[in-house]
């Protein structure tokens, strides 16, 4: 079984940065220090940041190319479940409790 949803393109958000004339480390200094040249090369090489590297980076994306954030660039992605990740029902305690 496979789980499938968006994730933002990380790569193309960088390229698209690239494109409009910054550099890493000008991408780097725009985001406060938030995020290394060398990261900043890391997403670009498909690698996902945190969730504040990530907001920061789509910010500037949004403002540096006059866009929307909606308009940020998307991926499918899939993840292969785990069988033995599944949940397994409540004890008769917590359903007692509950009650």
């Amino acid at each position: 079984m496979f789980l499938t949803g968006v994730q933002v393109d990380w790569p193309k958000i960088v390229q698209d940065l690239f494109d409009s004339g910054m550099s890493s480390r000008a991408i780097s200094v725009a985001i406060g220090g938030h995020a290394s040249e060398r990261q900043i090369r890391a997403y670009a090489d498909n690698q996902s940041p945190g969730h504040y590297r990530g907001e920061l980076l789509l910010c500037l994306w949004a403002k540096k190319l006059e866009r929307s954030r909606d308009d940020a660039p998307m991926r499918p992605y899939s993840l292969k479940s785990m069988p033995s990740a599944r949940a397994l029902p409540a004890s008769s305690e917590v359903r007692d409790a509950d009650a």
